[in-house]
């Protein structure tokens, strides 16, 4: 290639310059020599040198002259770390610095602001894109503005309230969503589609997890509410006393009749008579009486309840009012003890929230005066409408 001056070559737009691949000459005043350095290196070498510089950082002189944007004069003072970064976007924006120490970013008054603006016409990418040491993604903001992050934290904990602002661009008002004092923390999982006309958001489990439910209307026709039943069942004696090693089993417990009494758990002594062994099973599984004397158990029988002795049989009932003591059951291994094979006459209450009004027939009004669920009772009560 024949010799040319500088300024008799050709331009090189800036969008056309490959940062990686093409080089420019220097002069290595050490050896007296002409090199080389690729655009990616230069601005590396300008950016170290300025970065030094508090006024550097600012990046106010790099901005606006010719030079900077070239990054010739920012090897010349802490001015010169913004002309490697282009803060004009004439510069070399495409090029990454590396800092060693903390850089801190700041417009030299009140009227100026830091940009971050995408090189080219595209605006495909991340306008800014914060990453791990490792360059994982952690977080960015595209050229909408949309924030990329699997996360956002607004306010510090225990410190400042965090708070969301939402503007309206026909209103001078701002709505604003912010969090509670809350006693631990709680994440609310918003439904999956769209309620229905009328739907209102409710945390029907209690976990967090909103859906779109229909209230149903204060008042309804139905039939009348009813309390909730407890399930019932009964033991009964021949009338002639168990034996021991003979045994019951009551709702998943075992009970054994032994003398004497011994300290296996389910323990229940034989009495001598069948009301008296009766007795000390009754005792056994309302933690009754006296314990290891009459009975060896640690504890009440934790789903049911003895009722008193009549004459050689008593009964049992769930404690949980309901159908769900229907489910119980009952077994035993001794000839002249006779028990219910199940539990009955389980009934679930009609449930009810205070205020609810349920018009029996289309004619009789019941109001719940307390929470009512499946096990209370009591919690409905009949008005009596006077005549008008």
């Amino acid at each position: 290639m024949a010799d040319k001056k500088i300024s008799e070559l050709t331009g090189l737009a800036g969008s056309a310059v490959d940062t990686a691949a093409d080089l420019i000459p220097i002069v290595d005043t050490s050896v007296t020599a002409t090199k080389c350095i690729t655009v990616a290196e230069l601005a590396i070498a300008i950016g170290s040198q300025g970065s030094q510089g508090a006024q550097g950082a600012s990046g106010a002189q790099g901005a606006t002259g010719a030079q900077g944007a070239t990054g010739a004069q920012g090897s010349t003072g802490a001015q010169g770390s913004t002309g490697a970064q282009g803060a004009d976007g004439a510069g070399l924006v495409g090029v990454a610095n590396v800092f060693t120490t903390s850089q801190i970013f700041q417009p030299d008054s009140d009227l100026q602001c830091i940009v971050a603006r995408r090189f080219g016409t595209s605006q495909a990418a991340l306008i800014m894109d914060v990453q791990t040491q490792a360059n994982a993604h952690l977080a960015g903001i595209d050229k909408d503005g949309k924030i990329d992050a699997p996360a956002v934290t607004l306010g510090t904990v225990s410190s400042a309230t965090g708070a969301l602002k939402l503007a309206h661009a026909s209103s001078a008002n701002l709505t604003t969503l912010q969090a509670g004092n809350a006693a631990a923390a709680v994440t609310y999982t918003w439904p999956t589609n769209v309620g229905a006309a009328g739907a209102a958001l409710v945390d029907t489990a209690g976990n967090g997890t909103l859906a779109w439910t229909v209230p149903t209307a204060n008042a309804t026709a139905a039939s009348a509410p009813v309390d909730a039943v407890a399930a019932t069942a009964a033991i009964s004696s021949s009338g002639v006393d168990v034996t021991a090693a003979n045994w019951v089993i009551i709702a998943g417990k075992t009970y054994t009749f032994v003398s004497p009494v011994g300290t296996t758990e389910g323990n229940v002594l034989v009495g001598g008579t069948s009301d008296a062994s009766l007795t000390n099973l009754i005792n056994a599984i309302n933690h009754t009486g006296t314990p290891n004397t009459d009975y060896f158990c640690a504890a009440v029988h934790s789903t049911v309840s003895a009722g008193t002795l009549g004459v050689n049989t008593f009964t049992l009932t769930a404690k949980t009012k309901g159908v769900v003591g229907n489910a119980y059951s009952m077994s035993k291994s001794a000839a002249t003890l006779t028990v219910d094979a199940l539990f009955t006459n389980g009934i679930d209450g009609t449930a009810g929230v205070v205020g609810q009004v349920i018009v029996a027939g289309g004619t009789q009004p019941y109001m719940c005066l307390a929470t009512a669920t499946t096990a209370t009772s009591g919690a409905w009560k009949q008005v009596t409408v006077a005549s008008l």
